[in-house]
């Protein structure tokens, strides 16, 4: 018997990619509301975000990797979906530009140092445990 995703794989896994990038993308809003992106004029928000979908990244990588029965569709859903949904390269890359053009080089660097150093070593921790 065939069922429905057999059938249609790539609608299957483009709808867990929609479902997943839609409800990433409202908790990044959440967490930049909540926490804030001004504090002390550093993006705090973005950056936990970040942080935050780079580990869950790398801990969906090594769960998914470890399940052998895992559905096709949770790697499209949960890694590309709702990471990418989640993390927010665009919105890091305009909080620093509006830094620099406030004249707050310092802040703009911290941010970018910090960001890309903190988010590699969450990922290399994670990737080295797998």
């Amino acid at each position: 018997m065939t069922t429905f995703y057999q059938i249609n794989l790539p609608m299957l896994k483009i709808a867990a990619i929609f479902i997943g990038g839609g409800l990433g993308s409202v908790l990044r809003f959440g967490v930049g509301n909540w926490i804030g992106n001004n504090l002390s004029h550093f993006p705090l928000g973005t950056f936990i975000a970040n942080i935050s979908a780079t580990a869950v990244l790398g801990l969906g990588m090594l769960l998914i990797a470890q399940r052998e029965d895992a559905p096709i569709w949770m790697s499209a859903f949960l890694l590309t979906g709702f990471c990418g949904g989640f993390s927010t390269f665009s919105t890091f890359s305009m909080d620093t530009a509006k830094l620099i053009e406030s004249g707050q080089t310092v802040w703009a660097l911290l941010n970018i140092i910090a960001s890309v150093v903190i988010c590699t070593v969450v990922a290399f921790l994670l990737i080295k445990k797998s």
